[in-house]
Formats: C-alpha cells, sequence, structure tokens
C-alpha cells in the first residue's frame, strides 16, 4: 500500500484518489502487463496515509482499466 501523486495502490488495483471528496476510481492494475486473476473491487477501500486511515468509496472504474 503506497501513495504518490494521488495514485494508491492496493490489492493489485490502481487507484486515483479523490481527495477533496473521499471518492475513488479504479486505473487499472500494478503491474499493467501482467494476468492477475480474478479480482474483487468493494464500494470502499480503507486508505492508510502516514498515520491515519480513511475510507474512500468507489465510484467507477475507468475504461479499459485492465486492458492487456
Amino acid at each position: 500500500m503506497s501513495t504518490k501523486n494521488n495514485i494508491y495502490f492496493l490489492n493489485r488495483i490502481k487507484y486515483l484518489l479523490l481527495s477533496n471528496c473521499k471518492q475513488t476510481i479504479v486505473i487499472g492494475k500494478i503491474k499493467p502487463k501482467t494476468n492477475i486473476g480474478n479480482l474483487i473491487i468493494t464500494d470502499m477501500i480503507k486508505v492508510d496515509i502516514i498515520s491515519k486511515s480513511e475510507f474512500y468509496k468507489v465510484i467507477g472504474i475507468k475504461q479499459n482499466s485492465f486492458k492487456k
């Protein structure tokens, strides 16, 4: 789990965090050219940044996010 420039990685999935509204969008997988099998994308994710945790609502999946 890490974050850089509002990109958050969790369970092989890459998210774009919309910090001002506590929402996120799935934008792909951590290793773009690998087959990662079946995934479960939940409606909320727990984001751990520095010493605090916040919950973000998953509001969408970017088109072609998992295309090879």
